[in-house]
């Protein structure tokens, strides 16, 4: 073929063929750049179904674009049908080319391993998985630019059982345990082969060999790797740490994501530093492994030592001089978020556990907020619901500057506890501790744990202070055991059988220790959660008690009496819930939750102002954490003041740029003033960053008013798909977006007899919840029981509602009643106080109202300069 033209590519040489096809260097005769064209073979082309497939694989591929990965420029046919991809051309040698000559220095090795791991990371981040990551699709270019190749055929080439059955295959020795299986893959086999090349490179022999496959698939399943001897003493035991967690039998002993993996092999990297080309005086520096000798530095080390001390002594000893040997600064504002642990080894219990150890220790740094003016930690809560899981996501999202880091190890009969501390603007490791308890003794884990990060945060806390962190607690092992592994379940809460789990945990707890406030309280905060996902007011009731048992037993604990706030909140008791939220912030004055839970309590009291004072001081007391300025600005938008909620969710994305909810509130903003087009730019961007439920639904709510109702559904429906089915509103909003349609007035009325039926629910446990009432008179309207409907808007105490959203449906509701005065009069309150009137004539059930000479009047005059 050399010489022949295909399409607009002339071959130049052959470049090599395997079992997936030929490879030809060529030249694109359009762009002038020299590219790799793959010919694939006919058992591919010639099964539709096969080529299909591929095809799939590949455009997925080609969407992919990082310094890192093989570029996919276009798949096409020549003349005579064969398929072939064009590709970025990637000179240079294969890394399974370099490892014939010999094992790699640990610096290098790394170095590859830390490259492929960025191309495999947004891989990832994109929903493509390689399948196939071995030394032979890893090309190093004289620069030693590593470049991932055949992205979109290892899929392809499993489905099509391209070896032969009892023949050792080369693919095969880096494979994972369930792609052996033939079961589903996701990332996580990434990083097992990714693991499997880096022990190798290290090593100079893979981890898990025979002489056949059948062997190789053998010692896959069934034994452990060798622990790694070559390397450098002082990062062996990193290395090993992080091999030991990438090659996990059950992926879900992983490393969760690339991300976490990379973070790891990031940390190791900037301990031994990157191999350079360094020139000193003329001459090449001389390399002996990890160790690097200028001839500047003739000195012997017994002048060297004698020097170094000296100078030690001098700075220690001159007066008002101190020396900080721990490592580089940490930056002036320490906004924190600590990511949850790597298990290496263990049980989903022991999952668990490592997960309840992450919150209580984020707990507990948080207590000490209050004593720093420039520090403020993210909540586990929040890092959970956003799925950060690497210091890259926590700074785009929460606007942190550290981030911690770790892992557990199940060793015998103890633990290991490693903590990284990383610097987010740069993503370097500024610190590290590792700590080893025997397992009986986890208590004593978390309390050195909690003093380690003090240390490495340089926080200045009172002692005193230190100790009544740990109020609350137990001296009984096992029942710290169990009540981390209850917190370590209630943190997914989302899943019912989760919160049973963590009910069945705290249980234990207690059984163990009868006197344990901590424990009595995580089932007070399991029953408000049982609530949210059940609706059963008993939950409330049972919650309730539990709390205030742990408050028996003692009254300082902040988290408790947070818990029995939202506990009051959730059963319309916002007096008691108040005062509930104060004595919280008496033990903790900066606690951001609990200054939201009181803001809210004040604003269903109608005591706006109080509502108002309390948001704002939130905010002054944290200027750059972005949940106060989210709470005034949703207070604002209630109000109808838009351009204050708009300032305030800007501030959001001014801190946190990557911060879905940002978006999603500034969306509403723009949806509530008419700005449609700016508000549809807005929630797709939300989308964008992640899907999520709000956005959806909020997007459905958008393509509503603007009468594109086939597309509200679709995006309802989507809404309803990610997230949240318990939300009354969404089915509410999907009921509208299908009753405007006759044809789909049937479907409208099962999904509003569904929110009907979640709203009724909730309001056997919160009768005095405005919001509800009012959305809930709507749909009874629209299902035909309109006595229901009058009922409900009586329950209103009209006068102190001060929602502008929930008046306005007030006023479409006895407009629907029949009832045009009060109809009349409440529209001319709304849009009085604020309402948009393009919201108002763009519903067609307004169309009466708006040929009213009152209304008429009264949009003119607020159009009038």
């Amino acid at each position: 073929m050399i010489g022949e033209t295909v399409s607009h590519y002339t071959i130049v040489e052959k470049l090599g063929e395997g079992g997936m096809g030929e490879v030809y260097k060529a030249k694109d005769t359009r762009l002038e750049r020299i590219v790799a064209l793959k010919f694939l073979p006919e058992k591919v082309t010639d099964d539709p179904e096969s080529k299909a497939r591929f095809l799939r694989e590949a455009q997925t591929a080609s969407k992919l674009d990082h310094p890192n990965i093989c570029t996919v420029y276009e798949i096409d046919e020549t003349d005579d049908g064969k398929t072939f991809i064009a590709m970025s051309h990637c000179p240079g040698i294969a890394l399974k080319e370099k490892l014939k000559e010999k094992s790699l220095s640990t610096e290098e090795a790394v170095g590859i391993a830390v490259q492929i791991g960025e191309g495999l990371e947004e891989a990832h981040r994109q929903g493509v998985v390689h399948r196939d990551i071995k030394p032979g699709n890893i090309m190093i270019s004289e620069q030693n630019k590593i470049k991932i190749v055949d992205f979109g055929l290892a899929k392809l080439r499993d489905s099509l059982q391209i070896t032969k059955p009892g023949k050792a295959m080369g693919t095969a020795a880096y494979m994972s345990p369930e792609q052996v299986r033939g079961e589903d893959v996701d990332s996580r086999t990434d990083i097992w082969a990714l693991g499997v090349v880096l022990y190798q490179m290290l090593s100079g022999k893979l981890p898990f060999e025979g002489e056949y496959e059948a062997a190789v698939i053998y010692s896959i399943l069934n034994k452990e790797a060798p622990k790694l001897t070559d390397t450098d003493e002082g990062v062996a035991a990193d290395l090993q740490r992080v091999l030991v967690c990438a090659l996990q039998k059950d992926p879900n002993n992983r490393y969760r994501t690339t991300t976490e993996f990379l973070a790891d092999l990031k940390s190791i990297q900037s301990e031994i530093g990157t191999p350079t080309e360094e020139i000193s005086a003329g001459r090449e520096t001389e390399k002996t492994g990890l160790k690097r000798v200028s001839p500047l530095v003739a000195f012997s080390g017994a002048v060297a030592v004698i020097i170094f001390s000296l100078i030690v002594a001098a700075l220690l000893f001159a007066p008002g001089i101190q020396l900080w040997l721990g490592g580089p600064g940490l930056p002036p504002k320490k906004h924190l978020a600590i990511l949850p642990f790597s298990l290496i080894g263990g049980e989903s219990e022991d999952r668990a556990m490592c997960d309840g150890l992450v919150e209580t220790l984020s707990s507990k740094i948080t207590s000490f907020e209050q004593f720093q003016k420039t520090i403020w930690i993210v909540p586990t809560r929040e890092i959970i619901e956003e799925n950060i899981t690497s210091p890259s996501q926590a700074r785009s999202t929460f606007g942190v500057s550290l981030v911690v880091t770790g892992s557990i190890q199940r060793m015998s009969d103890s633990a290991q506890l490693t903590l990284n501390l990383i610097d987010a603007s740069n993503l370097r490791q500024v610190r590290s501790a590792q700590l080893i308890e025997p397992i009986t003794n986890i208590h004593v884990l978390q309390s050195k744990a909690v003093g380690k990060l003090v240390e490495m945060l340089e926080f200045e806390v009172p002692p005193q202070s230190r100790d009544d962190a740990f109020a609350g607690g137990t001296e009984t092992s096992d029942a710290f055991k169990y009540y981390l592994q209850g917190r370590g379940f209630l943190q997914h809460y989302q899943d019912v059988a989760n919160i049973d789990r963590a009910m069945e945990f705290f249980n234990k707890a207690i059984s163990s220790d009868p006197d344990y406030a901590l424990a009595f309280a995580g089932l007070g905060e399991a029953c408000y959660r049982k609530f949210q996902a059940t609706r059963n007011s008993s939950w409330v009731e049972t919650g309730t008690d539990y709390c205030a048992r742990a408050l028996a037993l003692d009254d300082s604990l902040e988290q408790v009496h947070n818990t029995a706030g939202f506990l009051l909140m959730a059963s319309g008791q916002y007096e008691p819930a108040a005062a509930e939220f104060r004595k919280a912030l008496e033990i903790n004055p900066v606690n951001a939750e609990t200054f939201k839970g009181l803001g809210r309590a004040h604003e269903h009291m109608g005591e706006i102002d109080e509502a108002e004072r309390i948001y704002s001081e939130a905010i002054q007391l944290r200027p750059d954490y972005w949940s106060g300025y989210n709470e005034l600005g949703g207070f604002y938008l209630s109000l109808g003041r838009y351009d204050e909620a708009e300032a305030q969710f800007r501030k959001i994305l001014e801190l946190t740029p990557g911060n879905v909810k940002g978006y999603n509130n500034l969306g509403i903003v723009y949806f509530n003033a008419g700005r449609y087009d700016e508000a549809e730019k807005i929630f797709l961007r939300s989308i964008e960053i992640k899907p999520n439920y709000r956005a959806f639904n909020n997007l459905g709510v958008l393509y509503h008013y603007q009468k594109r109702y086939a597309d509200a559904a679709r995006t309802m429906e989507k809404a309803l798909d990610l997230e949240d089915q318990s939300d009354f509103l969404t089915w509410g909003n999907l009921g509208d977006a299908y009753f405007i349609v006759p044809e789909e007035h049937e479907k409208a009325i099962g999904f509003y007899n569904k929110a009907i039926s979640l709203a009724e629910a909730e309001r056997r446990m919160n009768p005095r919840n405005p919001t509800l009432l009012a959305y809930l008179a709507e749909y009874y309207i629209k299902v035909g029981e309109p006595d229901s409907a009058a009922n409900l808007l009586g329950q209103l105490d009209l006068p102190e509602v001060q929602d502008l959203e929930v008046l306005y449906s007030v006023a479409e509701s006895y407009l629907l009643l029949g009832d045009r005065n009060r109809a009349i009069s409440f529209l001319e309150r709304v849009l009085r106080e604020g309402f948009p009137s393009e919201r108002v004539r763009e519903n067609p059930a307004m169309k009466e109202l708006l040929q009213d000479d009152r209304i008429k009047a009264l949009i003119g005059s607020l159009q009038e300069p």
